[in-house]
């Protein structure tokens, strides 16, 4: 099954090669190029002897904390001989479609050693790899995509918790685990604590008899997973909250992570995600988790809600059913977010996510990315009722291989099976789109740049058009970068993503006003060329810039080509889709 998933994955990125170096996912812009920032960042820092959690390579002169933002470190790592040989973009698109591929087999590999038959738990595993959360997250969430750890997380406790392994090994297993996903994706990281804990209480609710031997039997193995993890989390954590250019309190506001949760609607209404639907319910469904097709995954399909719920019904007896069932309903629950939306429609009536978006540590969960969680179980519980169903026609069919009932029973489970996943078939291959990096990033040309070289660049890069992060990933981050697209520290001390505003502020000004600005010359109301060079002279001495890399786009880049040559007359080098002026003493 390894090698369908990674060839439907690459169906999925078709006709960009897994290798391109290129094309990126969609529009080759903001998440798409933070993430292969990042991704390449922990190769380059280790080779080149560098600090990797903490850098002035973007914001300038203050720079970031790495481990405050998705640094995706373990990834960084496991990429790294692609990274520096091929290219960041190339390891970003590998990443990709191997994350649909591992996660896949993942989901495979432990209903299998549940004791799955081959087909339900290689539809199970087509079903979790290929979700609509995973082909929301695929357009550009790298740390979000690449999760073939939670099965395997809760694969590694239920042998834990019903005696089947020592807690020790599971306990050990558990925590190394837990290191890995965090410099993967703290968030998957908090999440999985709550749905492990959720499996836990699930587990005690169905045999409230063994709670005292059970309460046992989980301290020990808490206490063996944090054997392992505290020693080798614990530094990284601090340094994440209370290192050099950390911020305190949440990444963003509760309110905006708030907005991203599911409406009720969401698990039986399409959206633009999948390839089939009524136009009139795709726009619905686009229309919930504040519009935002990438984060919407909670989509299930009648069919495949109608199989799970029948499975509970028929297997509630089963106790691996019923923690499965009350995990799935809880998931679901905490995907609706801090309060309850019907079809759009603010219900006020509040739900138990708002104590975890008010907890400490766990206030950079976003409501609908425990979709994941919810897709996990859904394709667990139809993969059970189809292997159990399975394994009764099989057993009717021996010893009477002519027998009419049991085969039009398989192909009735069959077809049963084609209807759960035909409303999920989803709308790929993703677009993707050229990257346009000029020739002199990835020439000996960039050589002619000391190494550290503070660069200002247009376009300017903050969200959405971060393309000078690229040029800077791609030229081995030969020069460093005035603005950027991450998570840094605001003056208040709180976490903040645009740049902050440098002076004379003009200059930035100028550079925002020149790409999207709504002026005719490229200059804010009343702003000379001759006020505009002289403070692109006082903002290159005060911040010690020594080069302006000057692309093309936006509105007015002209504008911004003559302010530079006229600041810095005769020093500008013309190259392919870029204008490269060097300042003296920079």
């Amino acid at each position: 099954m390894p090698a369908v998933y990674a060839a439907l994955a690459g169906l999925a990125f078709y006709p960009v090669p897994p290798l391109a170096e290129h094309r990126l996912l969609t529009c080759a812009c903001a998440d798409s190029i933070n993430q292969t920032w990042f991704l390449g960042w922990t190769a380059h820092a280790l080779s080149a002897g560098v600090n990797p959690l903490l850098t002035t390579s973007m914001y300038f002169p203050s720079g970031i904390n790495v481990l405050s933002n998705v640094s995706m470190m373990a990834l960084g790592l496991l990429f790294a001989p692609v990274s520096l040989t091929v290219g960041p973009v190339a390891a970003f698109n590998l990443a990709m479609r191997l994350a649909f591929a591992l996660s896949g087999t993942s989901m495979f590999l432990v209903l299998r050693w549940w004791r799955f038959s081959w087909i339900p738990a290689a539809l199970a595993g087509l079903i979790y790899a290929f979700s609509p959360f995973m082909i929301g997250q695929g357009t550009g969430h790298l740390h979000m995509t690449f999760a073939p750890i939670p099965p395997l997380i809760v694969f590694f406790l239920e042998r834990g918790l019903t005696g089947r392994w020592s807690p020790r090994r599971s306990g050990l297993l558990l925590g190394a685990l837990a290191v890995i996903e965090f410099f993967i994706s703290v968030e998957v990281v908090t999440t999985l604590i709550v749905v492990c804990a959720i499996v836990v209480v699930a587990g005690w609710l169905v045999d409230w008899h063994g709670l005292r031997h059970d309460l046992g039997r989980v301290g020990r193995i808490a206490l063996w997973a944090a054997v392992v993890a505290v020693p080798l989390l614990i530094g990284p954590s601090l340094y994440a909250l209370k290192g050099p250019d950390s911020f305190t309190g949440p990444a963003q506001s509760v309110g905006t992570f708030s907005l991203y949760r599911a409406d009720l609607l969401s698990a039986v209404v399409p959206t633009n995600l999948q390839l089939l639907g009524p136009a009139s319910w795709k726009a619905l469904g686009s229309s919930f988790v504040g519009g935002n097709g990438s984060e919407n995954g909670e989509y299930l399909g009648i069919p495949m809600l109608a199989a799970v719920l029948a499975v509970i019904a028929t297997y509630w007896r089963q106790r691996a059913v019923a923690v499965a069932s009350i995990t799935f309903a809880a998931v679901f629950v905490l995907t609706l977010g801090p309060s309850l939306i019907v079809d759009g429609h603010p219900t006020g009536l509040r739900l138990p996510f708002d104590l975890i978006a008010h907890t400490p540590f766990f206030q950079n969960q976003i409501p609908i990315r425990y979709s994941l969680y919810l897709q996990m179980t859904a394709a667990g519980l139809a993969a059970y009722g189809l292997d159990r169903a399975w394994a009764r026609l099989n057993l009717a069919l021996k010893g009477t291989a002519a027998a009419l009932g049991p085969r039009a029973g398989q192909l009735g489970l069959a077809l049963a099976s084609a209807a759960v996943l035909v409303p999920l078939v989803p709308a790929v291959p993703y677009a993707s789109a050229a990257t346009n990096v000029p020739t002199f990033f990835t020439s000996k040309s960039v050589r002619e740049l000391k190494a550290g070289t503070v660069a200002l660049a247009y376009p300017f890069p903050e969200f959405p058009v971060d393309t000078a992060m690229l040029w800077q990933a791609e030229s081995g981050w030969r020069f460093r970068l005035i603005g950027g697209y991450a998570y840094r520290r605001a003056a208040n001390g709180t976490a903040a993503i645009p740049p902050a505003v440098m002076k004379p502020a003009l200059i930035q000004a100028i550079l925002a006003d020149a790409y999207s600005g709504t002026g005719s010359q490229g200059l804010p109301p009343g702003t000379t060329l001759e006020e505009a060079a002289q403070a692109l002279r006082t903002f290159c001495r005060r911040y010690h810039v020594g080069v302006l890399l000057l692309g093309s786009g936006g509105r007015f880049p002209g504008t911004v080509r003559r302010v530079a040559e006229m600041a810095f007359p005769g020093d500008a080098r013309i190259y392919p889709g870029l204008e490269v002026v060097r300042i003296r003493g920079g």
